[in-house]
């Protein structure tokens, strides 16, 4: 027995406004990352990642607020350091749009680039 498929559900990224555009773009470009990373099941398939750390909670928060995508998660921190946040974004079209949003502001984010 098979297991119908579902259709992807739309992209959430939130339509911003071009100073909250600029805004996430500058955070992105300064203090984050956008990476290929291989799959877990499939070793020839690989997938991007738009990540963010910092230490301040309320950047963060309003990374989250601002583009309506994304996981903020708690990382560990090692000794002696202050505890940081994480932003992750991971989802295909909801990365494609922020691409699309931010490229005027983010030079990281062009680099995405998905198989047709």
């Amino acid at each position: 027995m098979s297991w119908p498929t579902r259709p992807p559900l739309p992209c959430s990224v939130r339509e911003m406004t071009e100073p909250e555009r600029a805004w996430v773009g500058a955070m992105v470009e300064a203090e984050g990352s956008v990476t290929e990373r291989p799959t877990k099941s499939h070793h020839t398939y690989r997938d991007w990642v738009l990540q963010l750390a910092n230490t301040d909670f309320e950047i963060t928060s309003a990374l989250l607020r601002t583009t309506g995508v994304g996981h903020v998660y708690w990382a560990e921190p090692p000794t002696g350091t202050r505890p940081q946040l994480h932003w992750r974004v991971n989802r295909k079209l909801d990365l494609l749009d922020l691409q699309r949003q931010l490229a005027p502001y983010c030079m990281k984010i062009r680099r995405l680039e998905y198989p047709s």
